[in-house]
């Protein structure tokens, strides 16, 4: 947790710079394990929790399916 974030709720709230930088650690982050990464832009916040808890629910699903065939 950074303390000099907790009053941010929205990308729009970052200064440009701050979004770039976010921007660049996720297109390299990957490149140490020969992986690709791909920046599809910026979404609003509800997008992203809908986005967080539609692959967390697949992923519980996928998980539970790959458990009842062992």
């Amino acid at each position: 947790r950074n303390p000099r974030f907790d009053q941010i709720h929205s990308t729009a709230e970052l200064f440009p710079h701050t979004l770039r930088e976010i921007e660049h650690f996720f297109a390299i982050y990957k490149e140490l394990e020969g992986k690709n990464t791909e920046m599809r832009g910026w979404r609003s916040n509800t997008e992203a929790h809908q986005l967080i808890e539609s692959t967390r629910a697949r992923y519980l699903r996928e998980s539970r399916s790959r458990q009842a065939t062992r």
